[in-house]
């Protein structure tokens, strides 16, 4: 199988958007893109949410977080500040973010976390619409980077990642995240999370491999032609691919050429895609319940109740432990 050129003319600075999807389209560097499939399209994102009714990680949290607002609110009582990793759509935030928001009796503030700045003006007007006398705070930073984030409040605190996000990155990664997180909280806050446990292959491809999910992981190029819409008549030149891996225990998620294309990029260069050539796009991580519970630990945060209804979802409700860790944590509730 033949690989992709790409032809470069000098002097000219790429877009970090562009350099993405210059990796993207010729395998130099194995790059996650889903964050691209949100910023194109939510509507792709939502109808993956309202009609698969395979893909039980949104129904299945949403059920957790939704049968669990007494202990929520015996927990979050006192809570003044909740800081959301990476907001999801408008589904994921009335089905999950309200709900625990509505939890903290006592919330002052919701402070909406994420990389890009225009996603977090689109998450501003949907929680400000559902709940105008919350105040909004806006963090544009990006977990991963070593910059420290500063909230500037000694209230009572509590992080949420929910999405199963937060265990989709590798172990290390995902430590050196949690590590921030850690660092984000004073002593008796509270982070809750969710980590998808499940490993049966069957019920990963049916909830995974299939139309909806291609959809949104196909959000992917709708973007690309945002940013260059040379490419809208090559949206449909393309196909996903889905595989298991369960050693590693990761789906893999694969965009695929139907048939050779070649993209003149003005002031970039020639791209030649060619027919059946696969593309890594992204992966959904399934850690063991003991991996869960090490990256937790380790950077403590002492697990004070987890929270499931099937051996597949959990939540996991912890203690930030300025003072040392224990295995478990009280939490007044």
């Amino acid at each position: 199988m033949k690989n992709p050129q790409f032809i470069i003319n000098s002097g000219i600075e790429l877009s970090p958007e562009m350099k993405d999807y210059i990796k993207f389209f010729t395998n130099k560097e194995k790059i996650d893109m889903l964050g691209y499939a949100y910023k194109a399209s939510s509507s792709d994102y939502d109808i993956m949410l309202d009609h698969c009714e395979a893909y039980y990680p949104f129904r299945d949290e949403s059920k957790i977080i939704n049968e669990s607002q007494n202990y929520l609110k015996s927990i979050l009582a006192d809570v003044l500040d909740i800081i959301e990793i990476g907001p999801g759509s408008d589904s994921a935030l009335t089905n999950k973010t309200l709900p625990i928001l509505d939890s903290a009796a006592n919330l002052k503030t919701y402070h909406a976390l994420d990389i890009s700045d225009n996603y977090l003006e689109k998450i501003k007007e949907i929680i400000l619409s559902k709940r105008p006398n919350l105040n909004f705070n806006s963090i544009l930073a990006d977990l991963t980077s070593p910059d420290p984030i500063n909230l500037n409040t000694n209230s009572k605190k509590c992080v949420i990642s929910l999405g199963i996000t937060l265990f989709n990155f590798e172990f290390e990664e995902r430590s050196k995240i949690i590590k921030k997180l850690y660092d984000m909280l004073d002593d008796g806050d509270i982070l809750i999370t969710t980590a998808d446990l499940n490993n049966d292959e069957i019920s990963l491809l049916k909830a995974y491999d299939n139309r909806e999910v291609h959809n949104f992981i196909k959000s992917i190029l709708i973007y690309f032609k945002d940013i260059f819409p040379e490419f809208a008549d090559h949206i449909d030149s393309f196909k996903v691919k889905v595989t298991w891996d369960n050693q590693k225990r990761d789906l893999d998620f694969y965009i695929v050429s139907t048939k050779d294309i070649t993209l003149n990029i003005p002031g970039y260069g020639i791209l030649n895609i060619y027919k059946d050539q696969e593309f890594w796009a992204a992966k959904s991580h399934k850690p063991t319940f003991e991996n869960v519970t090490k990256s937790l630990e380790q950077n403590k945060f002492a697990i004070a109740k987890i929270i499931n209804y099937s051996t597949k979802n959990n939540l996991f409700v912890c203690k930030q432990q300025s003072h040392g860790i224990s295995k478990t944590a009280n939490i007044k509730g």
